[in-house]
């Protein structure tokens, strides 16, 4: 079957679907004990990301991580690229106390939708926002805040680098990834809409945490960057099991880099005349 993507749009909310829950990092506060732990299923891929990026980078940049989970994942990227000092971003107590042991960093407990005080603080050539942060941030709305705030912090050469879980994912989530591209087709009523919000349980130990969170199209990722103010320098997909670089969406997870556009918003323009109708 030919899938022409330009027709793929979301479809609002249904008894089917289950909205993002509120705050994503209180589930973050219960995964923290197992995060390690977590982190090492997805290992071959988070390496591919990593020297990605690292590879991307100068000594001398300045680096941000929003949504830096325990700070060791940046710590890696800069030791990679010659970096000395961080500042990492995280919203949730329990990861920013691990975070805490990182050396030669900086940590706000802060979520992205609320970086002012950072902005205050300094400006960067690097950010990152890794493993799907910007899906636990509920609603589209919200989504385009944090990416503007991200843009406001970069220096004017600075890049964003974004990566999402994918939904049409074909490789990775199978029998589900057609029922969603399925579902979007057959719903043509935006894409701002909640298609795309799941639940579900992450193990560790003998444990197992409730989560929810948001999945994403390409599409539905280029309406937030631009409604930013971003523009997308690059885009590159990767085998969730494997890391290997693949070639399109129907194979991999979504790895974006932005950078500031020429029609930036500013910081007190109105949001909600750049959000789709």
């Amino acid at each position: 079957m030919k899938i022409e993507l330009d027709s793929i749009i979301l479809h609002p909310a249904d008894e089917k679907h289950i909205a993002v829950g509120s705050e994503a990092w209180s589930m973050y506060d219960l995964l923290a004990p197992g995060f390690r732990e977590i982190s090492e299923r997805r290992k071959d891929w988070i390496e591919s990301i990593n020297k990605y990026i690292s590879d991307r980078l100068n000594p001398t940049d300045q680096l941000l991580d929003v949504g830096a989970g325990d700070g060791i994942r940046a710590r890696t990227i800069a030791d990679a690229a010659g970096i000395r000092e961080i500042v990492l971003v995280e919203p949730s107590v329990e990861m920013s106390k691990l975070a805490r042991s990182v050396p030669n960093s900086e940590i706000f407990i802060k979520s992205a939708e609320n970086l002012s005080e950072i902005r205050d603080y300094k400006s960067f050539d690097a950010i990152l926002c890794l493993w799907n942060v910007l899906g636990h941030i509920p609603t589209f709305e919200r989504r385009i805040i944090a990416a503007l705030n991200m843009a406001e912090l970069l220096n004017d050469n600075g890049v964003i680098y974004i990566d999402v879980n994918n939904r049409y994912n074909l490789k990775a989530y199978g029998s589900k990834a057609i029922e969603n591209i399925n579902i979007d087709i057959s719903n043509p009523d935006g894409l701002t809409g909640v298609n795309g919000d799941v639940v579900y349980e992450i193990s560790y130990g003998n444990q197992s945490i409730p989560a929810s969170g948001h999945v994403f199209t390409l599409k539905e990722l280029e309406l937030i960057v631009h409604a930013a103010g971003t523009q997308v320098d690059t885009v590159a997909y990767f085998d969730y099991d494997t890391g290997m670089s693949v070639n399109n969406q129907f194979e991999g997870q979504i790895l974006m880099t932005l950078r500031k556009s020429n029609l930036s918003l500013g910081k007190d323009d109105d949001l909600a005349t750049q959000v789709p109708t």
